[in-house]
C-alpha cells in the first residue's frame, strides 16, 4: 500500500525498481578483456581486466611477469588418468579435484613481489556451477611427473595458503592469490615452484576450466614485481 492507503500498481512499481535492477547488472558484469595502458584515465589493466585504479591491490609502476607452466597435471577422485584438457571442479559426479602446476619462474631474492596469481581460464562452452566451488592454493614440495599422475598418484601437498571461491562459466577465469607462495619460494631459494589446486566435491554440477594439456589455454603464474 502506498502513502494514504492507496495500492500501488504493479506497472508503477516495476517503473520504480528498473533503474535499481539496472544497476545490479552493471555491478555483476564480468569486466571486458584488455591490455595494459588500454583501460583509460583512472582504470588500470590487472589479470585481463579493467578494474578501477582505487581498487587496484599493485602499484602504477609495477612490473608484470607472466609465466607458462613447465609441467602440469589434471585428476580427479572419480576419474581415471590425469592428462585431461578439461577438468571439472567441485562436482560430487567427478569428486574431490586438483590441478597440480610446476612453474620455473627464475626469481631471486633481490625481486620485490608485490602481488602473484594463478588464472586459469574455463573451458569453452562451459556451464556455470550449482553452487560456489571453493578452490584452494597449496605448496607442492616434491618434484612430479605430470605424465605420470592420477588421482592415486597425486605428490604429496602442503597446508592451504589461499582460497577462492568461483562458479566458472565462460569469460570468467579463475583467480587465485599465490602472493605469500611466491615470496616463500624467493626466500628459500627455490627457482621453480609448484601448486595445487584442490577443490572438494560440493556442487551437482561443478565448474570447467582448461588445463594446457589439449585445446584451450594453459593456466598461467601472474606476479607483478616492485
Amino acid at each position: 500500500m502506498g502513502a494514504g492507503g492507496k495500492a500501488i500498481s504493479s506497472a508503477t512499481m516495476r517503473s520504480f525498481l528498473a533503474p535499481f535492477a539496472a544497476l545490479a547488472l552493471a555491478s555483476c558484469s564480468t569486466p571486458a578483456p584488455c591490455a595494459p595502458g588500454a583501460c583509460g584515465e583512472g582504470a588500470r589493466c590487472v589479470l585481463g581486466a579493467c578494474q578501477p585504479a582505487s581498487r587496484v591491490p599493485v602499484g602504477d609502476r609495477s612490473r608484470r611477469l607472466v609465466v607458462a607452466p613447465r609441467d602440469v597435471a589434471a585428476a580427479a577422485e572419480n576419474l581415471q588418468g590425469g592428462s585431461f584438457a578439461t577438468l571439472t571442479m567441485g562436482s560430487r559426479g567427478a569428486g574431490d579435484a586438483v590441478v597440480l602446476l610446476s612453474f620455473d619462474h627464475g626469481l631471486g631474492r633481490e625481486d620485490d613481489v608485490e602481488a602473484a596469481w594463478v588464472v586459469v581460464e574455463p573451458a569453452e562452452g562451459s556451464a556455470t556451477a550449482s553452487d560456489w566451488i571453493e578452490v584452494e592454493a597449496r605448496d607442492v614440495p616434491g618434484r612430479f611427473d605430470g605424465a605420470r599422475v592420477d588421482w592415486a598418484r597425486r605428490p604429496a601437498t602442503g597446508r592451504p595458503v589461499s582460497s577462492t571461491r568461483t562458479r566458472g562459466a565462460q569469460g570468467t577465469p579463475l583467480r587465485v592469490d599465490v602472493t605469500e607462495l611466491v615470496r616463500a619460494w624467493i626466500h628459500g631459494g627455490r627457482r621453480d615452484g609448484r601448486i595445487a589446486l584442490v577443490a572438494r566435491a560440493r556442487a551437482d554440477v561443478g565448474a570447467t576450466f582448461t588445463t594446457g594439456l589439449g585445446a584451450g589455454a594453459a593456466p598461467r603464474l601472474e606476479v607483478y614485481l616492485r
